[in-house]
């Protein structure tokens, strides 16, 4: 898959080795969710930004880029912005998802 997913030999830990076009990606990504977070002082506004401060590993994008990766579309195309708006909404989903796991399960903590 691109060599995005190194499993590492000494634990079952995965190790995720973006390239730089990966990386440029990935920023445009998280610059793309926090772009749709509101700026007012909001209970939910603040939690969402205190929430993707930090981005995690993202391998939910990483596997929406290697997809496109994978049917050869190139940073220029159309597709290409598709990928980056489809990436970013996983990413939104999987996070709203631990959120409503850590409630649920009335964690008062989030990694």
């Amino acid at each position: 898959m691109d060599d995005i997913i190194r499993r590492t030999l000494a634990s079952d830990q995965i190790t995720i080795s973006p390239s730089p076009s990966d990386t440029d990606a990935l920023a445009a990504i998280m610059r793309l969710i926090k772009s749709h977070i509101p700026a007012d002082d909001d209970l939910l506004a603040k939690a969402a930004r205190y929430h993707f401060r930090d981005t995690g590993k993202m391998l939910r994008a990483r596997l929406a880029l290697s997809a496109n990766k994978h049917f050869e579309s190139h940073p220029e195309a159309s597709t290409y912005q598709a990928t980056i708006c489809w990436a970013a909404a996983i990413e939104v989903l999987h996070n709203a998802s631990l959120i409503h796991d850590d409630i649920s399960d009335g964690d008062q903590l989030r990694r």
